[in-house]
């Protein structure tokens, strides 16, 4: 939302354009799951609400393209409700989630970990929160030229994902090679 005031004594609003504040993201996502017991259906979905369930934003990364994922990090706003239903050596939950998006305004990176260190060196006057995409993360990084380090358990390809005041950041460097997949998503 834009700041506005409506003066009483002058035509219309004053609206202050400079910038523009998003707030979190709802959304909401129609699921279902499939089994082919009623006791593997429930251990599934057990596993399943355990995860989502469990404390801490979470990440839900959509494949549209294998190079350039569509991700949020979330948590789950509300209760889950199930529908249960029973078919001929069939068993399916549908389930409807509704998942909040603190921080919905992001820069995504990915980076193919050969080397399992990799540092990145920040400017920025407001603070970003950076997620590694191994499960890890550091909150409220803010400062000039401020580092922050971080070691993979595993090499492998990671999505390095900086949301918060992205667009106050000035200067953004790594030391491993890193490409950048999304300079602003929404």
């Amino acid at each position: 939302p834009t700041m506005s005031v409506d003066w009483q004594d002058a035509h219309g609003d004053a609206i202050d354009l400079t910038a523009v504040y998003l707030e979190s993201k709802e959304i909401q996502l129609s699921c279902w799951m499939m089994a082919t017991t009623k006791l593997e259906l429930q251990e599934k979905f057990q596993t399943f609400i355990d995860a989502v369930l469990s404390s801490g934003i979470h990440r839900l990364q959509i494949g549209i393209d294998t190079d350039k994922p569509l991700i949020y990090q979330f948590y789950i706003d509300g209760a889950i409700n199930t529908i249960k239903e029973w078919y001929k050596q069939a068993y399916f939950y549908e389930f409807k989630l509704n998942l909040n998006e603190p921080d919905p305004v992001k820069r995504i990176y990915r980076y193919p970990a050969s080397n399992t260190s990799i540092r990145a060196t920040i400017t920025t006057p407001k603070p970003v929160n950076i997620f590694w995409g191994d499960g890890t993360y550091d909150y409220n990084v803010v400062g000039t030229g401020k580092t922050v380090d971080h070691t993979y358990a595993t090499t492998g390809t990671y999505f390095i994902l900086i949301n918060g005041e992205v667009d106050a950041i000035s200067s953004l460097t790594f030391n491993r090679t890193t490409q950048l997949k999304w300079n602003r998503l929404i």
